[in-house]
């Protein structure tokens, strides 16, 4: 996906986890664990509705590196899935890379469908609104 910003800018929004529940009512909360300059851990609180509702608890373990994030889910029912965020481009366009490699442990694996789905919706969706955050800004 191509963005109009200047990759450090979209970077620093994209690590702003807390953030998160602006942009997605879906995740309730988001709170850091543990912070270091390279290292991140949060637990965040998600609610996937659908024909039932179930809220769903999880750390995540996020390793930043320049214009890279890489993000594991260290507990809950995607515990080891990991989801990769590779920035590159210039000051004025950002082209962001997104892979996501989901694991469910056997209580998940009913859900599989519905996570895939929203997963892909949460990731798309904060790039998009953390663009338009960007600019309206500027």
């Amino acid at each position: 996906m191509k963005f109009k910003i200047d990759p450090k800018i979209m970077f620093q929004n994209i690590i702003d986890f807390e953030y998160y529940p602006n942009f997605m009512k879906q995740i309730q909360n988001v709170k850091i664990i543990k912070k270091s300059e390279n290292e991140i851990i949060t637990e965040e609180t998600i609610i996937l509705k659908s024909l039932i509702k179930k809220e769903i608890v999880q750390q995540t373990i996020h390793q930043i590196k320049e214009n890279k994030l890489h993000s594991e889910i260290i507990s809950g029912i995607a515990k080891n899935s990991i989801i990769d965020i590779i920035l590159d481009g210039g000051k004025e366009e950002t082209n962001v890379n997104v892979k996501i490699e989901l694991k469910l442990g056997f209580k998940g694996r009913i859900f599989e469908p519905l996570i895939k789905k929203y997963l892909k919706m949460y990731v798309v969706g904060i790039l998009r609104k953390i663009n338009t955050r960007v600019l309206d800004k500027s």
